[in-house]
């Protein structure tokens, strides 16, 4: 009888249990569900509050730049050089004017129209928006908010190719600041960029231009402490304290833009020696041994790389070392670019560390397709991997470049 009433016991507590934990399941199902609904709903409803205010707030900084009539719009885009080129130019053009600038990502409507309400003055005389784009009619819409009465283009490639589908989607949206500028815009261009040379005709109308292949741009002396470089444009002077050799485009079309607002030589060379390299874009820094480190990690596009390799060939003195993963979001002009950057390296540096993965094989196979010795090409599974190493490699007074930070979602 013991035995009968504790196996009921058992038997029933079981069961409690059991039917305990469905209805808990069965509640928390329920209640999922609802909350489900519930942010359906709060969402559909939210919604267009939500853009009706982001609306209001994009009209509002509209309005405010239409109430300045003095105001001067500078817009630029391109694949690479934006940031670069938007931080020189605030600087030379603050030696006469109030300018205010775009910060860091606030590229959107949005972002931009947050800027102009915090910091557009009615005696601000430029503003220089740097304009980003995923998707084709981005920058159109933020032409319509900061329309510009000078568009500068920097270069077009491949980057972000995934997203674009083809280069001439790609060709089509930079040209939208052109296109979408004021009929009466200035129009500033790097033409030593192909892409822009072949195509900007078909978009200018009848605005006037202004190309950079027209003016003598040169390195008059490189400085191997990585403290910059001597530029001369036209007949101007220029010390930088840039060591990339991209930098002479960016001159180029700083002083253009210059000219076209009436700064001086002398405004323009100040500014020019003013202004600092943005972190993260072709950095030196020197070490202990005098090894100079040179950080280029936010460099993920062709052109960016080619011009590295151009800078590292201007250190004559320094054994020359190129770390690099390669670069992602090329499309299926993947293999071709990283042949590329393989038949330059191998042109140029002493040593190449590649990170492994699908790129870096491709950039491999192209160092020994061109006679560049295996030994001097080292592969490391990860990045962290090859700083436990690194100070075994280094030598006295070398120069390493370390090149475009791979995510970790590509490989």
């Amino acid at each position: 009888v013991n035995i009968l009433v504790s196996s009921l016991i058992i038997f029933f507590i079981f069961k409690s249990l059991i039917v305990g934990l469905i209805s808990f399941i069965i509640a928390s199902l329920v209640f999922a569900y609802l909350f489900f609904i519930y942010l359906i709903i709060s969402t559909l409803i939210i919604s267009p509050f939500d853009k009706f205010i982001k609306q209001a707030i994009i009209n509002q900084a509209k309005q405010k730049l239409d109430s300045i009539p003095h105001l001067k719009i500078i817009g630029l885009t391109g694949s690479y050089g934006k940031t670069t080129t938007k931080e020189m130019l605030y600087d030379v053009l603050s030696q006469k004017y109030k300018t205010v600038k775009t910060e860091g990502n606030l590229n959107t409507p949005l972002g931009i129209a947050k800027t102009i309400k915090e910091k557009i003055a009615k005696d601000t005389e430029i503003f220089i928006v740097e304009m980003g784009a995923f998707n084709q009619g981005d920058i159109k819409e933020l032409c319509n908010l900061t329309q510009p009465d000078i568009s500068i283009l920097t270069g077009i490639n491949e980057s972000h190719l995934e997203r674009f589908q083809t280069i001439q989607n790609t060709i089509a949206t930079k040209f939208e600041i052109v296109k979408y500028a004021k009929e009466n815009a200035i129009v500033v261009l790097n033409t030593l960029d192909e892409n822009i040379k072949s195509n900007f005709e078909k978009y200018i109308d009848h605005k006037k231009v202004k190309t950079t292949d027209n003016l003598k741009v040169e390195i008059k002396e490189f400085f191997e402490d990585g403290s910059g470089q001597i530029i001369q444009i036209n007949n101007l002077e220029i010390k930088t304290k840039f060591i990339a050799s991209y930098i002479k485009n960016t001159i180029s079309l700083v002083y253009l833009t210059a000219q076209e607002l009436e700064l001086t030589n002398e405004e323009i060379k100040t500014g020019i020696e003013k202004a600092e390299p943005p972190k993260h874009r072709m950095n030196g820094t020197l070490h202990p041994n005098d090894v100079l480190v040179i950080d280029d990690s936010y460099n993920g596009n062709p052109a960016g790389v080619k011009e590295a390799i151009s800078t590292l060939s201007h250190f004559k003195s320094r054994r020359k070392i190129y770390i690099t993963p390669g670069l992602v979001e090329m499309g299926d002009r993947a293999e071709s670019i990283h042949k590329i950057i393989g038949y330059n390296l191998s042109r140029v540096a002493d040593l190449v560390i590649l990170i492994d993965n699908s790129s870096s094989k491709i950039i491999k196979q192209s160092l020994l397709q061109n006679n560049f010795s295996e030994e001097k090409i080292k592969v490391y599974g990860s990045m962290l991997n090859l700083e436990e190493d690194l100070i075994s490699i280094l030598r006295p007074n070398d120069v390493v470049i370390f090149q475009n930070d791979w995510p970790d979602n590509y490989s």
